[in-house]
């Protein structure tokens, strides 16, 4: 009776939320203003040297990264030694038909809240997809050009 007990509490949690303000596909873990060695932390398989003292920005990357289907290069920007921007660029053309749509429904269950949203104008920005949210923390901007790539841009809301 006990394990049942604990079965059922353990099923009945929800999965944590996700606010317009925290990073999508896993990368949650990743706040705005961190040290490159916390983002390694967080992210060991990070790369990249170690910035020289007085250089004003730095970048690690994270190289086939799986996002719904899709693989992506992730490139942390960090100025002045604080996280300030995260990019992914898809790898490769093969998956992007079949992980787009996936990719879409999720930042617009995430960031739907947000201001903003995808564009619906014929190939708006010369993408085929285009969205951007902005939160009070954070802010992104996806385009997809079919049979081309998929880039997600996330950044820190200017004045936070």
């Amino acid at each position: 009776m006990i394990l049942a007990l604990v079965l059922l509490a353990g099923l009945s949690r929800a999965p944590p939320t996700l606010s317009s303000d925290d990073l999508a596909f896993g990368l949650a873990k990743l706040k705005w203003g961190m040290s490159p060695p916390e983002a390694r932390g967080q992210l060991p398989k990070l790369d990249g040297v170690r910035a020289e003292p007085g250089q004003p920005a730095s970048e690690l990357t994270l190289h086939d990264y799986p996002v719904l289907g899709c693989h992506f290069t992730v490139m942390l920007t960090f100025e002045s030694g604080r996280l300030a921007q995260v990019d992914l660029d898809s790898i490769g053309t093969a998956h992007l038909a079949a992980c787009d749509a996936k990719i879409r429904a999720a930042l617009a269950a995430q960031y739907g809240n947000a201001t903003g949203g995808f564009s619906t104008g014929a190939n708006p920005h010369g993408y085929s997809h285009y969205g951007a949210w902005r939160g009070p923390v954070s802010e992104l901007v996806y385009g997809e050009l079919d049979g081309g790539f998929i880039s997600l841009n996330f950044k820190r809301t200017a004045g936070r």
